[in-house]
């Protein structure tokens, strides 16, 4: 009986999770705006990794052991589905880093932001560096910071 009860529940679960990702897609696919629909990756200067697409946002710190330091600590691993409306303002701010191409340095250096952007088949688009704080650079990262939910 425990065992039906579970997988009732997790079905239910897995059926309702579909339900809002079909939503979620239709609803960006509205917009009929092509950066809505790729997955993106932006590496900070510490090189902690923000992975995000329209169906969710993750966080990746780096731990004292991987950081240059080896003192620095990223934090705690965050995995979550923000509302569009906070994941079409990050999209907005990574188009806009894109056109800022005077906010670009050619080589990867400390402090320095990597974004990738990738389609709905993850195959790689695009990659851009961001010189270290440049106003782009500070625009992504404040944002990033809010969909972390750190003040």
């Amino acid at each position: 009986m425990l065992k039906k009860t579970i997988w009732l529940l997790l079905s239910t679960i897995l059926i309702a999770s579909c339900d809002i990702t079909k939503k979620r897609n239709m609803e960006v696919a509205a917009t009929g705006n092509d950066w809505y629909l790729k997955k993106y990756m932006y590496s900070d200067g510490n090189s902690n990794r923000y992975i995000f697409s329209k169906n969710g946002f993750e966080y990746f710190p780096v731990s004292p052991a991987e950081s240059s330091s080896g003192i620095y600590d990223g934090g705690r691993h965050i995995k979550k589905l923000p509302a569009l409306k906070q994941f079409y303002e990050l999209v907005d701010i990574i188009k806009a880093s894109y056109e800022a191409t005077a906010d670009y340095i050619q080589k990867r250096e400390l402090g320095t932001g990597l974004i990738e952007v990738r389609g709905e088949d993850n195959k790689l688009i695009n990659t851009w560096i961001l010189k270290y704080n440049s106003d782009s650079q500070k625009k992504l990262e404040a944002k990033l910071k809010l969909m972390k939910g750190v003040p």
